[in-house]
């Protein structure tokens, strides 16, 4: 019986004990690529390159053998959407990095597009650090004069426990359910 209390209790403590988490992502718009770290305490679980392909999200692995494909629908995105809303609440961001590069070729749009790129990210970086004081939040923008770029780097480092990701995650389902619900519902009388 003591065996039995002492494992759920280390259980409990592992649950509530936050870890530190890692995500990086990078999208370039214009060669249709992008990556995906995720690494727990340092060391990476899962790295993936994506690709957008008819109306889809499409997943590789390291060994390009493994393919998923995601479609987008109404429904994938307000689950998305919803987890994220609840995982908004609960997580404690300690560092946000935001890198871009951006260009169209010519010096003088490429210009006009680099401040505009700069001062949008600001504006990001100055709402982040109401939401989330004590984060340190990180902004880079540069502006290739030359040649036609559009890609952006997120790096975020957080912690967060497991049990508050599977609560999060009942309540995104619960929340999206009644959300599909009240609109068959409401599309139901309008008819």
């Amino acid at each position: 019986m003591e065996i039995l209390l002492i494992t759920l209790l280390f259980i409990l403590i592992i649950l509530a004990f936050p870890f530190l988490f890692e995500i990086r992502a990078y999208v370039d718009i214009l060669d249709n690529f992008g990556m995906v770290a995720f690494k727990i305490f340092g060391i990476r679980a899962y790295f993936a390159r994506l690709k957008v392909e008819n109306k889809a999200i499409v997943i590789r692995r390291k060994n390009n053998k493994t393919i998923k494909e995601i479609k987008l629908s109404s429904d994938n995105i307000d689950f998305v959407r919803n987890f994220f809303k609840e995982m908004l609440e609960v997580v404690a961001v300690r560092k946000i990095c935001i890198y871009s590069r951006v260009g169209t070729g010519n010096c003088f749009s490429g210009a006009l597009l680099g401040g505009f790129v700069g001062a949008l990210l600001s504006n990001v970086g100055v709402a982040l650090k109401v939401y989330r004081r004590h984060a340190d939040i990180v902004m880079v923008n540069s502006t290739d004069f030359y040649n036609p770029k559009a890609c952006m780097a997120v790096r975020t480092r957080f912690f967060i426990t497991p049990i508050d990701v599977v609560v999060g995650l009942i309540k995104a389902v619960k929340k999206t359910r009644k959300e599909r619900l009240e609109w068959k519902k409401n599309s139901g009388t309008a008819k």
